[in-house]
Order: structure tokens, then sequence, then C-alpha cells
């Protein structure tokens, strides 16, 4: 979430946010991503 950043005001805030947000929040934002599938592509007939 936002690691590719590096304008220094842009950078304290996001440190901050990921900071104030409760790890079992983090977590399920993470594995949203991490488990996330392409649909299936079906062959057009």
């Amino acid at each position: 979430m936002g690691h590719q950043l590096s304008h220094p005001p842009a950078v304290a805030p996001r440190n901050t946010a990921m900071r104030l947000t409760p790890s079992r929040a983090a977590v399920r934002m993470i594995l949203r991503h991490h488990t996330w599938e392409p649909p299936r592509l079906t062959s057009a007939a």
C-alpha cells in the first residue's frame, strides 16, 4: 500500500496510517490480494 512513494510529504502520512492500522485489518487487506484468483476464460463458440 503506497510502497512506491518516495516524496517525503507523502511518505510520512502513509507511514503514520500504516502504524495506526490494526494488525488484523492489515492482514485482512493483504490476504484479499494474496488469495485473489483470475476469472476462468471461456472459449467463444
